[in-house]
């Protein structure tokens, strides 16, 4: 169970990379400013 409450935030961080990899130049500058 533990395994699954750290796997999923890091599953929904990969898909959240690989869903806006088009998008990346936007994502990083969004994430260089917080």
């Amino acid at each position: 169970v533990a395994t699954r409450h750290v796997a999923v935030p890091l599953q929904n961080k990969v898909y959240v990379v690989w869903g806006s990899e088009e998008n990346f130049p936007m994502l990083l500058s969004i994430i260089l400013q917080l």
